[in-house]
């Protein structure tokens, strides 16, 4: 079998923990013995801390599971994971063959005169809490072969959980940036504040999983190429980047280098002070032994 599904954001509107809505488009192709057809669609959500996946699909070949795209998302964020939203969907599909309606492939059997269009209109409502996501939609399918009485009414749950490995943790924000927001472009203030935000995220992601007073040039280059080849910067905040690690870089190095100064100045100072005072207890004991002699000498002569 061979099966592909593409899926696309097409608007966005809000921010991670804020009311928002989404725009997200799919493009489908099956093509096996079972089912052979293209189907495309379109869905609008909006509610509140909208979850970074791509949708609530109905059960069907490479149809998603509801995984989040980022660390942004309401079940991987680890501040806020509640999330409410309702959800509207149509899809259509132009069928070439249907093995439960046009019977076995190579042999005759039991067949009905398929309709060559199918529709589904889906409308619903989801619930995020922490990990869990809980779905339920109401589906209107139209009719699928000649002589059904009526169109198909059906309702559809679905329950995913999601979990976070802990290594990304510190990479929280620096994955997947395009797929949050679609619209971080500078195409007016709100978009230039929206990217300026993550792109000191970026910064400030790099600086905590990084040590600074370790990052070398070289590692700095390697860092922003790979956050460029992947799209997530321009070239320009590249270059600006590169600038800013290295600056911080080098204040980190000589802070260190201070700090290191002033304890080993203290360290110095209290082995002084331990030196002072053990030579003063030799010196005392000097002169205690040279009275004692001194004495005894006297005591001698007498």
């Amino acid at each position: 079998a061979i099966i592909y599904e593409r899926k696309l954001r097409l608007l966005q509107g809000g921010d991670s923990g804020d009311p928002g809505f989404d725009v997200i488009a799919h493009l489908c192709g099956t093509l096996d013995n079972v089912y052979t057809y293209a189907n495309t669609g379109m869905e609008v959500r909006a509610g509140w801390n909208i979850p970074t996946d791509f949708g609530d699909a109905l059960i069907r070949p490479a149809g998603d599971t509801n995984a989040p795209v980022n660390a942004l998302d309401p079940r991987l964020s680890g501040k806020n994971g509640f999330g409410l939203y309702v959800f509207s969907s149509v899809s259509g599909r132009v069928v070439l063959r249907d093995i439960f309606l046009d019977g076995n492939t190579f042999t005759d059997s039991h067949s009905v005169d398929k309709k060559y269009f199918v529709a589904d209109v889906a409308a619903g409502v989801s619930l995020v809490i922490h990990h869990v996501k809980l779905s339920y939609a109401q589906v209107l399918r139209t009719k699928e072969f000649k002589g059904q009485p009526d169109n198909h009414s059906f309702g559809s749950i679905t329950i995913s959980f999601s979990w976070r490995l802990r290594f990304a943790e510190e990479l929280n924000g620096l994955i997947s940036i395009k797929s949050y927001n679609t619209n971080l472009s500078t195409d007016g203030s709100g978009s230039t504040e929206r990217r300026k935000i993550m792109f000191d995220l970026i910064k400030k992601t790099i600086l905590t999983s990084v040590g600074l007073a370790a990052m070398t040039k070289d590692k700095v280059e390697e860092l922003v190429k790979a956050l460029m080849e992947k799209g997530e910067i321009t070239e320009n905040e590249g270059e600006e980047l590169i600038d800013d690690l290295l600056k911080k870089s080098e204040q980190a190095r000589k802070d260190l280098e201070i700090k290191v100064e002033d304890t080993v100045q203290k360290v110095l100072k209290k082995m002084d002070v331990a030196t002072k005072k053990e030579i003063a207890r030799l010196e005392k004991k000097v002169r205690n032994l040279e009275k004692k002699k001194a004495s005894g000498n006297k005591t001698s002569m007498s």
